[in-house]
């Protein structure tokens, strides 16, 4: 294990620069190519195989490829279901819209608040 987390610091070390860049033209923007090559590094990390890596920057760009259509995916299924209350007429509010919303946040308000229950009642708090 000592000597994957070498590997893989030398690998990062040498190739990161270049595959932020390429994950930011995938993406559209650094930021976001950053945090795709942070998930293509906890994939290799996290891999089962204990086969060599006979091309390990090729390996990298394939696997920040492939971090970056998951994201692309992520983000577009997540632009999909947002609302725009700023674009939301009357007409649009009158069958119980925004209503539906706020009754949805204050069920997701009120799971964040149990799941910290829990977490109190399992440290023994």
């Amino acid at each position: 294990m000592r000597t994957l987390n070498i590997w893989l610091a030398d690998l990062f070390r040498r190739h990161n620069r270049d595959a932020v860049r390429f994950a930011a033209r995938l993406v559209g923007d650094r930021d976001s190519g950053e945090e795709v090559v942070q998930n293509a590094w906890l994939r290799i990390s996290a891999r089962d195989n204990a086969a060599p890596i006979e091309h390990p920057k090729t390996y990298l760009f394939a696997a920040t490829r492939n971090a970056a259509i998951d994201f692309t995916l992520r983000r577009q299924r997540e632009w999909s279901r947002r609302v725009d209350f700023d674009a939301l007429t009357d007409a649009d509010l009158a069958d119980g819209t925004l209503a539906a919303y706020e009754h949805r946040h204050q069920l997701a308000r009120l799971a964040v608040y149990l799941n910290g229950i829990v977490k109190l009642t399992e440290l023994g708090a």
